[in-house]
Parts: structure tokens; C-alpha cells; sequence
């Protein structure tokens, strides 16, 4: 079993883990691993199905998704009553997008030993097992990492031979699994030869990494994403490339930011003041979901010397542990005040729904509209409030009933309390001029009719 984190003291094979960390420390090699200090995937693999078989409680192990050459790609979900949805903030961890970047695996990976062996022991990791839905996927390219493992330290890719114009000849091995995302896949910092590095892919999500991380995150929904990277001690939030206008949340994800960089001492910023890609994780999350997601690049260098992981483990643990802690509300944590939204004005005329809504609070709230009748529901897309500002929205809504509108600042977790915020105002039925009686039309036609007979008998009579 491999284990690199000295947390792990309430198991029973204490003395064999301690050994085995001094000798990862020292920088002897692992059976089965051909880089020291670093597990093979099938280490990884084994060390998730003990995690799962050893704290059944408040860990679940699922298999998200297959590579090309049959491996699977693992998710830990650690949460008290994992195997339920009991519908608790969902934060996702991500490591090994990229195959040479082994410590962003490694961290991960500790941070699910860690968590689970001081369930019982430490209130701040058991706060947060039992308020959120921890998602772990420490590899997500497992056939480049177990690549690189052979002694091929320079790999980036996954496995996957490519075929661009299907002519079965192999005119390139590999895709950049960050670059295959769906958000503005293919346009900027990517290659489309397939033999660079940064190879995007055919198209978007044609890789099964990038599809089971889409399909993990579109059905759950994600309040934070950490995805691990190195290396160069960064962390970036979106957006990653610079065609998109100034991201809604930059202040919110930027304040998260700098405060988990209170424990790493890393830099923030944008992905792209750093450089320029399109088609990666974040974006795509952030485009796509309700979740902020973040880019941590770890250490100094792609694979950092066995006696430096669990320094760089230890910096970026407390970060982590940070974000947990205000995933039930972003902005109590950052701002330490509820957001206050409010609608201070419905009307509807001439089939046209005009709402005002306001944000009487002391920071910018992303936020999102609804308005719904009994048959339907238009979701407005989602908006920034400044500080203090109000903003005027209208849809063309048809038919009499009751309306509502509802909003909600698009990140937040804990139920919204829709009768402290005012969030919800009804119209009982839009305004209509009052439609005249059918039976009124027959009675004035058959007047009209027996008055123009009338007028023509007398007339032909006096001819």
C-alpha cells in the first residue's frame, strides 16, 4: 500500500506506514513505481479501494469514466452518509490532467488520507465531512500519468492514437486533456497538430477524461473546483483566455483567491495574465455551471524531489481546508454578510413583465432571475449587482394567471430564505382590456340587419 502522508495514525499497520514514509522521504524507490516518491497508478488505485474499504461511512468510491487503454479514472466522494445526496454544498478536487505534473496527483491523493484519518480527531475535518460532498479525482489521465511512470517524464498527453482524417493511419498519439474542454474549444493557446503537446483534440470532449469530468460536473452541482497543476505556485481563476469579457465574479473569485493564498503564500490572478488557453477545465466550468473554479499550480517544478511533497502538501492543505469551510455561502465567507437582494418592483402591460431588482448590500453579487407561471418558467441570464445598485429587467410573457419572480445570487448553497430577502413577488393576472360579450355581437348584428331591411323595404316603396 503506498502512503506518503504521516496522518494516518489511527491504523493498524502504523509502524509498516512509518517505515515505507521514510523511505519515500530518503528517495528509495517503491515496488512497482519508477519514479521515487511517487506512486504507479495501480498504487493509486489500491490506496482508493483501502480508503473506501476502511472508512465505509464517509467515503464512496465510484468509477467516473474509462481511458482508451482501460483504466479506470476514480472519484472519492467523502461526506458523513457518502453513499446519500443529502443535498450538502459539492466541492471537486481534480489532479493529473496532465501526465508529467505527478505532484499534482500526489496532493490529492494526501488530502483524502488526511481527511479521512482525522475524521474522528480533528474538529475543522470533521466540520467539513459533515457540511459538504467532498469530490476527489486525484489521476484524470491515468494512461499518461502510468506513462510517465515507465520513464517517459516529459509526456503531457493522454494515449489515445489519432486519426484525423480516418484514414487508418496514426498521425499523432495524444491529447491535451486541458485544452478539450468544451468553452471556446480550439481557439486560442492550443495547437491542432497532433503532435504537440498542447494537441486540443479533434473536437471538444472527444477525449473520456474530459467527458467523465463533464459529466461528473453536470450532475453535481460544483460550488468551488480545485484543479492541481505544476507547476510554478499560482493560483488562476477564469478566465483562462482572454477573448471573454471581465468574468462576472472576478471580485468574489478573486477574494477567495488571495485568502487561500494566506496559507500557500501563491500568487492570483486571471488564467490568461499568465498565458492564454482555451478549451480547459475552468472555463468550461465556469461558463457552463454554478461553480468557481480554481487552478492551483503546484511547487517548483513538474516533479518535485521526494523530500519536498509533503512540504508542498502541508502549504496547500490548509488552503483547502479553507475552501471547504465556505462552501455553504462563498460570500459570508469572503464578505461576512449575507447577500441582500431584493425586487422592489412587478408590473406587467401590454404583455410585457418589467421587474426592478436591487442589491442593498455592501459588495457585487452575481445573480440570477426567474420568472414562472403555472406552464413555464424563463430563466434571465445571469447578471452582476454593484453595491448599492439597481437594475431593470423585462420579458414578453402572454396569457392571464399567476406569476412569480425569484432571485437568488447564483452562488450559494445554504437554503435561500426567500421571506428575509423578499426574493418573491405574485401578479395574480396580467392586466387585460375587458373582452366584449360574444353573444353582444349577435344581438347588434340582427339590430343592424333588421334596420337595413327595414330602410331598403321603405325605400323601394317609395319608388
Amino acid at each position: 500500500m503506498w502512503m506518503m502522508s504521516s496522518y494516518g495514525a489511527s491504523r493498524s499497520l502504523l509502524k509498516v506506514l512509518c517505515a515505507l514514509f521514510t523511505l519515500i522521504l530518503i528517495g528509495l524507490p517503491i515496488a512497482g513505481a519508477e519514479i521515487p516518491g511517487y506512486p504507479d497508478y495501480r498504487q493509486i488505485e489500491d490506496e482508493l479501494a483501502y480508503l473506501n474499504d476502511t472508512y465505509p461511512e464517509i467515503c464512496a468510491l465510484h468509477r467516473i469514466g474509462t481511458t482508451y487503454e482501460g483504466r479506470a479514472i476514480w472519484a472519492l466522494k467523502i461526506s458523513d452518509n457518502a453513499w446519500k445526496d443529502e443535498g450538502e454544498p459539492k466541492v471537486l478536487i481534480m489532479g493529473g490532467h496532465h501526465a508529467k505534473e505527478l505532484i499534482s496527483t500526489v496532493v490529492p491523493l494526501m488530502f483524502a488520507e488526511f481527511l479521512l484519518d482525522n475524521y474522528s480527531s480533528n474538529g475543522t475535518v470533521k466540520n467539513a465531512i459533515d457540511s459538504t460532498d467532498i469530490w476527489i479525482v486525484p489521476l484524470v489521465n491515468p494512461d499518461g500519468y502510468e506513462y510517465v511512470m515507465e520513464g517517459h517524464t516529459d509526456w503531457r498527453k493522454n494515449r489515445r492514437p489519432v486519426d484525423i482524417d480516418g484514414d487508418g493511419i496514426v498521425d499523432g498519439t495524444g491529447v491535451d486533456i486541458n485544452r478539450n474542454y468544451a468553452h471556446r474549444w480550439g481557439q486560442q493557446g492550443i495547437s491542432l497538430d497532433p503532435n504537440s503537446e498542447i494537441y486540443c483534440g479533434p473536437h471538444a470532449f472527444s477525449e473520456n477524461e474530459s467527458r467523465a469530468i463533464r459529466d461528473l460536473a453536470l450532475n453535481r452541482s460544483f460550488v468551488f473546483s480545485i484543479s492541481f497543476h505544476s507547476y510554478g505556485q499560482q493560483i488562476f481563476h477564469p478566465w483562462g483566455n482572454s477573448l471573454d469579457s471581465a468574468p462576472l465574479d472576478f471580485d468574489l473569485m478573486d477574494s477567495i483567491g488571495e485568502r487561500m493564498a494566506r496559507y500557500n503564500g501563491y500568487d492570483v490572478m486571471e488564467g490568461w495574465k499568465w498565458y492564454n488557453t482555451t478549451g480547459d477545465s475552468d472555463d468550461w466550468l465556469y461558463a457552463n455551471t454554478s461553480c468557481l473554479p480554481f487552478t492551483v499550480e503546484l511547487g517548483k517544478e513538474y516533479i518535485p524531489p521526494p523530500h519536498d511533497i509533503s512540504r508542498i502538501f502541508e502549504k496547500n492543505r490548509d488552503a483547502l481546508l479553507y475552501l471547504l469551510s465556505i462552501a455553504s455561502d462563498p460570500y459570508v465567507g469572503v464578505y461576512g454578510e449575507r447577500t441582500n437582494l431584493r425586487i422592489s418592483d412587478f408590473s406587467v402591460k401590454d404583455g410585457i413583465a418589467g421587474i426592478t431588482v436591487e442589491n442593498q448590500g455592501n459588495y457585487s453579487v452575481s445573480a440570477r432571475l426567474t420568472l414562472s407561471s403555472e406552464n413555464w418558467t424563463y430563466t434571465f441570464p445571469r447578471f452582476v449587482l454593484a453595491p448599492a445598485s439597481a437594475l431593470n429587467l423585462s420579458v414578453e410573457v402572454s396569457g392571464a394567471g399567476k406569476f412569480l419572480a425569484n432571485i437568488e445570487p447564483v452562488h450559494h448553497t445554504e437554503e435561500w430564505n426567500l421571506s428575509d430577502n423578499s426574493a418573491v413577488f405574485t401578479i395574480e393576472e396580467i392586466p387585460h382590456e375587458k373582452a366584449a360579450d360574444p353573444l353582444m355581437y349577435v344581438f347588434g348584428s340582427v339590430i343592424l340587419l333588421f334596420f337595413l331591411l327595414s330602410y331598403g323595404y321603405k325605400s323601394l316603396k317609395k319608388h
